[in-house]
C-alpha cells in the first residue's frame, strides 16, 4: 500500500540517516578524544624537554667554568686536564645533587663529578667514546676554521643499549672550548654529558602524567634519536590492540623526538563523559523515533484494517488500488454472504459477526500474499489479485465456493455460503467494479431462484 510503503521507505531512510548520525558523532567524539590525548603528551612532553634543557643549559655554565679552570692551568694536554678537572670536581660535587649521571669525557675515560656509581657500566661506553673523540675532533676543527667565534653544535649520543646496562640510555654533551687568543688557537679537550636511561625519562614520563590524573602505562612511548639506523628507546608500553592511534611526533630536543600511541580503551577513558552523553543523546533520539515511527504505524494499520474481520477497511483499500500499476493480468472480485440478513436475524449480531469473521478467515488463508481483501461495508468484500486471468480467478473462487457451507457458533454449525463476480481491471476501475458488481448480483439471483 502507497502511504504504508512510503512509511516504511521513510523508516529506513530515518534509520540509516540516524546510523550515520551515530558513526559521525562517534567519530568526532573520537576527535575531541585524540585531541585531548595528543595534546596531554605535547604539553608533558614539554615539559620533559624544559627540564632537560635546564641541564644542557646548567652543563653551559660548568662548561665555561671549566674551561676557564683548564685555560688557567699551565698547559693545556691531557693530563694537566685531567688534574684541573679533579680538582674542579673536588669543590664541585659538595653542591651537584643532580639526579642524572654528570661527568667529563674527552672520548677516552670517563671522569664524574660525584662519587655516585654510574648508571651505564663503562663497559658499554666504547661505542660512545668513540662518537665522542670523532666529536671533538670535528669541533676542534670547525671552531679553529671560524677563529673561536662559532657556535659549536651539542653532542647528541645514538640510543645505546649495552651488555651490562639494565636500560638503554642516550647522553647529551656540551663542548669545553678553550680560546687560546695569544696563539689565535681554539681548543676542545672533552664535553660535560649527561646520561638519561630509560628507566630515568620513565620516571619524568610517570611523575608527569601522575600530575595530571594520568596513567602512563596506558601510553606507548618511544625516543627516536634524529641520526639514521639507530634503534628506538622504549619508555612505555601500553599492550596496543588492533585498534591503535599514532600521535604525530612531538621534539624531545634538537637530538632527539618522541613519538607515542594510544589505543581505543585509552580514547575513550579520556573522554567518557563525551562518549557516554553522545551515545546516550543518539540512543535517545533514535528510540523516540521507532516510538514514533511504531505509534504511527499502528495507527495507519488501525486505519486500514477493518478490526472484526482483519481485512482491509475501504481506506486500505483505496491505498491498495492507488498503488496499483497499470498492467494486464489484475482481476476485481465482489462478493457478499448470502442470507445474512437470516443469520443476524435468527441467530443475532453475535452470530453474524462470527460468520464476517469465519468468512473472511477462511478466504484470506487461500489467497497470495500479494492478493488483497477488503471489507466495503456489511457482508460485502472486494478482492484485488494480481497476475492471474479472469478464468483463473473464477475457478479460485468456484473451489472456495464449493469448500465453505457453514460456520460454527454456539456448538452447531449454521449454514454459510457467499456468491461473487469476477472482472477484469481496465484502465476505468469504477467501470470494472460495476461489472464485477452485476456478476455478482446475477449469482445472488440465481442462488434464491434455487431456493
Amino acid at each position: 500500500m502507497k502511504n504504508l510503503n512510503r512509511l516504511n521507505s521513510e523508516k529506513k531512510i530515518v534509520i540509516m540517516m540516524l546510523t550515520v548520525m551515530f558513526v559521525a558523532v562517534n567519530i568526532f567524539t573520537f576527535y575531541i578524544s585524540y585531541s585531548r590525548v595528543k595534546t596531554n603528551i605535547e604539553h608533558i612532553a614539554s615539559k620533559i624537554s624544559g627540564e632537560i634543557n635546564n641541564n644542557i643549559r646548567e652543563n653551559y655554565s660548568i662548561a665555561s667554568l671549566l674551561a676557564t679552570k683548564f685555560h688557567s692551568s699551565e698547559k693545556l694536554s691531557t693530563p694537566s686536564t685531567h688534574t684541573a678537572f679533579d680538582d674542579f670536581a673536588k669543590t664541585f660535587s659538595t653542591i651537584d645533587n643532580f639526579k642524572f649521571s654528570r661527568y667529563y669525557t674527552d672520548g677516552k675515560r670517563i671522569l664524574p663529578f660525584t662519587e655516585n656509581p654510574m648508571k651505564v657500566d663503562d663497559t658499554d661506553r666504547i661505542h660512545m667514546l668513540s662518537d665522542v673523540s670523532d666529536y671533538i675532533q670535528k669541533t676542534t676543527k670547525e671552531l679553529n676554521r671560524a677563529h673561536g667565534f662559532a657556535v659549536p653544535d651539542l653532542y647528541y649520543s645514538s640510543i645505546h643499549k649495552g651488555m651490562n646496562s639494565q636500560h638503554s640510555w642516550i647522553a647529551i654533551g656540551i663542548p669545553v672550548v678553550i680560546n687560546d687568543y695569544s696563539s689565535h688557537v681554539t681548543i676542545t679537550p672533552g664535553i660535560i654529558a649527561t646520561d638519561y636511561t630509560a628507566k630515568e625519562i620513565f620516571d619524568l614520563f610517570d611523575e608527569e602524567f601522575k600530575i595530571n590524573n594520568l596513567d602512563v602505562n596506558a601510553y606507548s612511548i618511544n625516543i627516536h634519536s634524529r641520526k639514521s639506523n639507530v634503534p628506538t628507546m622504549i619508555i612505555s608500553e601500553s599492550g596496543l590492540s588492533l585498534f591503535d592511534f599514532s600521535i604525530p611526533g612531538v621534539n624531545l630536543t634538537n637530538g632527539y623526538y618522541i613519538t607515542s600511541a594510544v589505543n581505543l580503551r585509552t580514547l575513550i577513558n579520556s573522554a567518557p563523559e563525551i562518549f557516554i552523553n553522545a551515545n546516550l543523546l543518539m540512543t535517545f533520539v533514535s528510540l523516540l523515533f521507532l516510538m514514533l515511527h511504531n505509534s504511527s504505524l499502528q495507527m495507519l494499520n488501525r486505519l486500514i484494517t477493518d478490526s472484526l474481520t482483519q481485512a482491509l477497511s475501504r481506506e486500505g483499500g483505496r491505498l491498495v488500488i492507488e498503488g496499483m500499476s497499470a498492467k494486464k493480468g489484475q482481476v476485481i472480485i465482489v462478493t457478499d454472504l448470502n442470507d445474512f440478513k437470516i443469520i443476524n436475524d435468527t441467530y443475532g449480531h453475535h452470530a453474524g459477526d462470527e460468520a464476517l469473521a469465519y468468512f473472511t478467515g477462511y478466504v484470506m488463508s487461500e489467497l497470495r500474499e500479494k492478493d488483497s481483501m477488503i471489507r466495503m461495508g456489511g457482508d460485502e468484500f472486494m478482492l484485488l489479485m494480481s497476475d492471474v486471468s479472469v478464468k483463473q480467478a473464477e475457478d479460485k473462487m468456484a473451489q472456495l465456493a464449493e469448500g465453505l457451507h457453514s460456520f460454527p457458533h454456539e456448538g452447531c454449525e449454521i449454514p454459510l455460503t457467499f456468491s461473487y463476480g469476477v472482472s477484469a481491471i481496465t484502465d476505468e476501475f469504477s467501470d470494472s467494479y460495476k461489472n464485477a458488481d452485476e456478476r455478482l448480483y446475477e449469482m445472488k439471483h440465481r442462488h434464491h431462484a434455487q431456493k
